[in-house]
């Protein structure tokens, strides 16, 4: 089973606007990371199009546990991965 949980970050709301900062992902299959990971990015591009000062960052968490968010370390136009697990 999957999960997906959108988060909404005050702050970053603030900046932004209406759309997700944050978006939890949790997969039970590998196969679906890949696909699901691409779908968290494009669906935070838009947000990251408006604001103009953050990239997207990708955190794995441990197996199967990820989030893709907003973030102002990143620069405009690049998205990173980060592992902490």
């Amino acid at each position: 089973m999957n999960a997906i949980t959108i988060e909404h970050d005050q702050e970053t709301m603030n900046q932004i606007g209406p759309s997700p900062s944050t978006i939890r992902l949790q997969f039970s299959h590998v196969s679906d990371v890949l696909p699901g990971l691409e779908a968290a990015v494009q669906s935070l591009i838009g947000a990251a199009n408006r604001d103009r000062r953050c990239g997207i960052l990708i955190v794995r968490h441990g197996p199967g546990d990820y989030t893709a968010t907003l973030d102002p370390s990143v620069k405009f136009g690049e998205t990173e991965t980060r592992i902490l697990a």
